[in-house]
């Protein structure tokens, strides 16, 4: 909090640089991704390139989730890959494994 206090002490530029706008968002996603919220008191006093950052990381985690839900829905594999960043891949390690042998009894039984 205190450094959005201390951010009204300076005069921000019209235009950020592309680096400084990098880093803006990339602190903006990390924020979001950690859970951060922005009270409305909070809001009010960010600048609008933070606004604009923080709305986009949202929009970001939001089609991220999106995508790994599909992606999670499509296929016990597709459910084993979103997970793996949760479970260090076991679940996918052991999808892959089932995966093998059945194909293996079914070309044995074929």
């Amino acid at each position: 909090m205190e450094l959005l206090k201390a951010a009204k002490l300076i005069k921000l530029p019209d235009t950020l640089t592309a680096e400084a706008q990098e880093l803006l968002e990339d602190h903006a996603m990390l924020f979001v991704e950690a859970g951060g919220t922005v009270s409305l008191a909070d809001w009010q006093r960010l600048t609008d390139y933070s606004r604009a950052a923080i709305v986009s990381a949202q929009k970001k985690l939001r089609a991220q989730s999106a995508f790994l839900s599909g992606l999670a829905f499509q296929s016990k594999l597709g459910a084993a890959q979103v997970f793996a960043e949760i479970d260090g891949g076991q679940m996918l390690a052991k999808t892959y494994l089932e995966s093998e042998l059945d194909r293996h009894i079914s070309n044995a039984h074929g």
